[in-house]
């Protein structure tokens, strides 16, 4: 009878500690599917910046600086602090690009003003999509630090993820 009694308190523990961990787990994922969105709302963002040098196909160092800041954003991957700081970087270099073209005549070009409002656009969902992401990142980061997740997850691969910071292009 004691053999039984144990057996059940053993399989309830397992029980619990497996649905604790697919709950952890689960956030993870979620967590990284928003990230998936962000960067694909980034992909969006070159290419509209691609279309706007193309458009102002002047060679001069706001187009310059915008173009090599592109490039390194477009090809970062994997590494979430270096896409960070890259992705930033671009973030400065529109908006002293788009400062610079609101004082000349271009200001008044209707392609030019699209181009601009798409962009806003596309900074206020990556703006969203960076808040969603972050969202999860947090909540997961706090379900792996309370008590007894955290001395579960402890004895697994889970690491607490990392928020991250985006700074809005000038508008």
């Amino acid at each position: 009878m004691i053999i039984y009694v144990l057996l059940i308190v053993l399989l309830l523990i397992s029980g619990y500690i497996t649905s604790v961990y697919n709950t952890v787990l689960t956030t993870q994922i979620h967590s990284h599917e928003k990230w998936i969105l962000s960067e694909n709302v980034f992909k969006q963002r070159h290419q509209l910046i691609t279309q706007l040098l193309a458009l102002i196909h002047q060679k001069n160092k706001p187009v310059n600086s915008v173009q090599t800041a592109r490039n390194l954003a477009a090809g970062s991957s994997g590494n979430t602090v270096q896409k960070e700081q890259y992705e930033n970087t671009l973030s400065g270099a529109i908006g002293i690009l788009i400062n610079y073209y609101n004082e000349t005549t271009f200001a008044e070009n209707k392609e030019y003003c699209a181009l601009k409002e798409n962009l806003a656009k596309t900074e206020q969902k990556i703006q969203e999509a960076i808040t969603a992401h972050n969202r999860l990142v947090a909540q997961f980061n706090q379900s792996i630090e309370k008590a007894p997740n955290r001395w579960i997850v402890r004895h697994t691969h889970i690491q607490p993820g990392r928020l991250f910071t985006f700074e809005k292009s000038a508008f």
